[in-house]
């Protein structure tokens, strides 16, 4: 029986806009490696990435990865897609870098890495894939161990407490009720695309936009779930997208105004915490969580 990952890896594979124009690709990842490809983070841009071992955990295409390495750094992609690889060395060409890939389940990234003796990594992007995985808890854990001390995870997802728990919603629903990618795709269609088809900005086909929306499967993970296991192993957010709770809102610049700071102290933490998660739960819209984490020292067991 197949698992969700192996359904979401086979859609992906074959989903028809990752087979973009070579071209347009590379005048893309061209652009991105202008900014870097960190939404939000301060920690993450400040840094010199060149000579450092920058690891993308679900590297699709390369979109992510290769502007990292236009910026001199390192970089190793792993896709559980060979085709998406196939496509990822290609745009390493176009963009005159040397990238290594490799085909892998990322559930098995670890025993992948050791076989294969490949470097720890400084810095591991994992974006909007987590949420796809199966064993997300065990990718966690192997992420943490292909990390040096130190190092840093940059972690994107759909989460769950987020506005996009609206399209959660709609995703469980057609995803559940289908019985396979085109069934999911115009059942999701027939019931709520009349509501989605605005966010199409990039003016997909139908088979492409529909088919990440309802065809492939999101699994719901908290932020709460997801810190717990970060925490677990050894892993420490330093920023958060929206705020986590009330002091990471009152770091935001522009999340509250001086005149109002005495203020916004003085009322119970529990409370304000509450009001910050509502307050971004309606103004987030489709942004995914993001969360950077730094892997620490393993603190000494007592016995």
């Amino acid at each position: 029986m197949k698992t969700i990952s192996d359904i979401n890896v086979e859609l992906f594979s074959g989903i028809p806009h990752a087979n973009l124009d070579v071209e347009k690709a590379a005048a893309y990842i061209s652009k991105i490696a202008e900014r870097l490809p960190f939404e939000k983070s301060t920690e993450l841009s400040k840094i010199d990435w060149h000579g450092k071992t920058v690891v993308e955990a679900g590297c699709g295409a390369g979109f992510k990865c290769l502007p990292m390495a236009l910026n001199g750094a390192n970089v190793i992609g792993i896709d559980g897609s060979k085709a998406q690889v196939g496509r990822a060395r290609e745009h390493a060409k176009a963009v005159g870098v040397d990238a290594e890939f490799h085909v892998s389940r990322l559930e098995n990234i670890l025993s992948m890495w050791q076989a294969k003796n490949l470097p720890k990594a400084d810095l591991i992007i994992c974006s909007a894939v987590i949420h796809h995985v199966s064993g997300w808890r065990t990718l966690v854990e192997q992420l943490n161990e292909i990390l040096k001390p130190g190092g840093w995870l940059y972690l994107t997802w759909c989460d769950w407490t987020l506005s996009l728990s609206g399209f959660n919603f709609k995703n469980q629903i057609a995803f559940k009720s289908g019985w396979n990618a085109g069934s999911r795709l115009a059942i999701g269609k027939a019931l709520f695309g009349w509501v989605d088809k605005g966010r199409n900005r990039m003016n997909l086909p139908d088979d492409s936009f529909y088919a990440d929306l309802y065809s492939a499967y999101y699994i719901p993970i908290s932020a709460g779930r997801m810190r717990k296991q970060l925490n677990a192993n050894d892993l420490e957010i330093c920023e958060s997208f929206p705020p986590m709770d009330v002091q990471g809102w009152l770091k935001k610049p522009g999340g509250v105004s001086e005149r109002n700071l005495k203020l916004v102290r003085q009322i119970p933490g529990w409370l304000t915490e509450r009001l910050v998660r509502w307050r971004y739960y309606f103004i987030t819209a489709h942004a995914p969580r993001i969360f950077v984490c730094k892997r620490i020292q393993k603190k000494p067991r007592v016995e």
